[in-house]
């Protein structure tokens, strides 16, 4: 009986020996932020943020810059003419130039100038993608037509007949005849 109290603490020492050889609590790989050792990628860190203070960094751009050159990596190493893939590399290494120039450039107006550039010509294509995606959702009870003065689409429900509509964006009246009801 006595013997069985001594097991316990005995095991749970051994326990914590063990425990402690594997998840040691002050190693500088587990806890590398507030050690000494850890010290250095601090400093390396703060260096960093102090060089990219004023600087423009990463948008929208430089994101689809970066996505646009893993897909130019990756055709480079599916491709096997020898002419393609050095076109593909230098293509590769001027977006790459490009991407980095527009993170540590100063001029932040221009860099947003440019992003807005990008992100117009992103919405048009992506406004005309949902517009096809909707027209076709929405075949069965629905028709598109654009409006004669302002050109915007409008969307209206699926009667035959001749009808009569107001642009809501330019409040121009003007009619339109619907040919047949689909039946889908």
């Amino acid at each position: 009986m006595d013997s069985d109290n001594n097991i316990v603490p005995a095991l749970k020492k051994w326990w914590l020996l063990f425990a402690n050889e594997l998840f040691p609590v002050n190693n500088y790989k587990y806890n590398f932020w507030r050690d000494k050792k850890g010290e250095l990628m601090v400093k390396l860190k703060e260096r960093f943020f102090r060089f990219m203070y004023g600087r423009y960094g990463a948008d929208q751009l430089s994101r689809f810059m970066l996505v646009l050159y893993f897909i130019i990596a990756i055709v480079g190493m599916i491709v096997q003419n020898t002419l393609v893939d050095i076109i593909l590399w230098i293509l590769n290494m001027i977006l790459l130039v490009l991407m980095f120039f527009r993170m540590f450039s100063k001029n932040i107006y221009k860099r947003q100038y440019e992003n807005g550039k990008y992100l117009g010509i992103k919405n048009k294509i992506t406004e005309y993608f949902r517009y096809i995606g909707n027209k076709w959702k929405f075949r069965k009870t629905h028709v598109y037509r654009k409006c004669p003065s302002c050109n915007s689409k409008l969307k209206l429900p699926r009667k035959k007949g001749k009808h009569g509509v107001k642009c809501p964006k330019c409040s121009n009246f003007f009619s339109v005849k619907i040919w047949f009801l689909m039946n889908l």
